[in-house]
């Protein structure tokens, strides 16, 4: 763990803290939930990245947002829907 950590903070992460909540549970995130906690006070984090969310919020439907974080976050080309997935959304 210590070399990954060491190689993300040297790529420009903030952090990098083991996660095992898919095993422990909620315990096995708590070093996860202080990273994101830190960063998010820290200002010199804060002044050097600029969050911004990938679509609008209030202007985006369902679809839009899921092809934003496809394409925005993952590189992806695009989704695609099960019948029971559309009948979902068009709920």
């Amino acid at each position: 763990m210590a070399l990954v950590s060491r190689i993300a903070i040297e790529g420009g992460a903030y952090d990098a803290v083991e996660a095992s909540h898919f095993a422990h549970g909620g315990a096995g995130a708590a070093a996860l939930g202080r990273a994101v906690m830190a960063a998010c006070a820290d200002p010199a984090a804060n002044s050097t990245r600029s969050f911004k969310h990938l679509y609008d919020v209030a202007s985006q439907g369902i679809k839009e947002k899921i092809e934003a974080i496809v394409k925005g976050a993952y590189g992806g080309d695009g989704a695609s829907y099960s019948e029971a997935a559309e009948a979902r959304i068009a709920q």
